[in-house]
């Protein structure tokens, strides 16, 4: 079966979707919320420019570019786990 993945996301997390077709009928194949952050940075990477927004400059820097690196550290682990559960029909 060939699979399309997406991911659409939102703030401190993203909806993961996998499509397939069986038969010439599109199905849904995965389905899941994916967390973009990481539990003990939680409080802050799940809407990081609202954390940044009282920092000087660099600060609000290294802070998003953190709070970015992480979440597609994530997604990127999300997307991998996806593809082994699609192949192996999980």
């Amino acid at each position: 079966m060939k699979v399309a993945f997406g991911m659409k996301a939102h703030s401190g997390w993203a909806a993961l979707v996998a499509l397939g077709t069986r038969g010439g009928e599109l199905q849904v194949v995965d389905r899941r919320r994916v967390d973009l952050a990481e539990k003990d940075e939680a409080s802050w990477a799940k809407q990081p420019y609202h954390a940044a927004e009282h920092l000087d400059a660099g600060e609000a820097r290294d802070l998003i570019r953190r709070g970015l690196e992480a979440a597609r550290r994530i997604a990127v682990r999300e997307m991998r786990a996806a593809v082994k559960r699609a192949r192996s029909g999980a």
